[in-house]
């Protein structure tokens, strides 16, 4: 059986624009493909939400993540504009470096 694997941002990153190893996991590309635009607990059954949650909830308090993954692993939706990047400023970050070159 061959199993693919994929790089995932666990947060979409179009909509926060963070690339770091935070937003990332290593996931199985069939199911990164069905997750979509989503959160891990978006894409998730309750069942399949309760298993993972108690799997982050351990690896976490084992310290094997930051608490920047933990906050993404655990996001339970894309409500919470405190994770999106303003738009707004990067065009005017973008205008600032088309206007410096």
């Amino acid at each position: 059986m061959k199993t693919n694997f994929e790089v995932d941002h666990i947060v979409p990153y179009s909509l926060i624009l963070d690339n770091t190893i935070n937003n990332k996991a290593l996931v199985y590309a069939e199911e990164n493909q069905k997750k979509g635009q989503r959160t891990p607990l978006m894409y998730m059954n309750e069942a399949q939400a309760a298993d993972y949650r108690v799997r982050v909830n351990t690896m976490f308090k084992s310290k094997k993540c930051s608490k920047k993954k933990y906050q993404y692993l655990m996001l339970p939706d894309l409500n919470d504009q405190e994770y999106w990047v303003d738009g707004g400023a990067v065009i005017s970050m973008i205008q600032d470096i088309f206007a410096n070159t």
